[in-house]
């Protein structure tokens, strides 16, 4: 809303002063933000300017605010604008916070700023069910995304009709993430699974039985007998021939 204060010095000629107010509230100026196209809204004011309302947009995200001594960038594309929105979506280009703030102009006379309520955050974004199309190559099938950003991840799962779903293993840099805790699992229940056998096994085998799983096979006797051996102590009785 913009005010007009009139100043009148005795009889002299009318000397007017114009004070241009731009009364914003918090719900006038937001962002509106889907499928990471970042919009920044506002309403404009009510006023009597007898020229067009300009408005002009300037935003801070952490590096300007840290490394830059907290300075404000212009938005390119909303300097002197006679909309009410700004695309911020470029300049949105990393998932910190993010503050932004509008200005009107009504001739020469400029406002002052007005920030948003609270930062922003791109991750804040409202993801909506993508418009598909499923074409057919062959024995290949070819997805296609309508309008999509391109710094989104998409999961697609197919599977054929009226039977259970085919879901493909992830790949990428998920995959060992994905892999060590399921080979940990399988061999963990694996082990349980043996070890669940052989404590079944002891509790239920009966004597006689785990005898004759655990029977010693007898090995044949040795060929010769110790007594089949000749007596080396008789070798005392052995009388030498005589020498004739």
């Amino acid at each position: 809303m913009f005010y007009t204060l009139s100043l009148f010095y005795g009889n002299s000629e009318s000397l007017k002063l114009k004070l241009l107010y731009f009364s914003f509230t918090k719900n006038r100026v937001f962002v509106d933000s889907v499928n990471m196209k970042h919009i920044l809204r506002w309403r404009p004011p009510r006023t009597a300017c007898n020229t067009t309302v300009l408005f002009s947009v300037q935003y801070q995200g952490e590096f300007e605010l840290l490394l830059k001594n907290d300075s404000w960038m212009d938005a390119f594309d909303c300097q002197q604008i006679p909309s009410a929105h700004c695309d911020l979506t470029f300049e949105m280009g990393s998932d910190s916070d993010y503050d932004m703030r509008v200005r009107a102009q009504c001739g020469s006379e400029i406002s002052d700023w007005k920030k948003l309520g609270s930062p922003f955050n791109r991750r804040n974004t409202q993801l909506t069910v993508p418009e598909m199309t499923v074409k057919t190559a062959g024995d290949t099938l070819q997805v296609l995304m309508k309008e999509f950003p391109l710094s989104a991840a998409v999961s697609v799962t197919v599977w054929k009709k009226d039977e259970q779903h085919l879901c493909p293993p992830p790949a990428g840099p998920e995959a060992a993430a994905w892999r060590t805790p399921t080979t940990v699992t399988v061999t963990v229940i694996v082990m349980l699974g043996l070890l669940f056998a052989v404590f079944w096994s002891v509790v239920h085998c009966r004597l006689g039985s785990c005898k004759n799983f655990f029977k010693k096979e007898e090995q044949p006797q040795a060929i010769g007998l110790v007594s089949d051996r000749p007596n080396l102590h008789s070798r005392r009785n052995i009388r030498k021939p005589e020498c004739c």
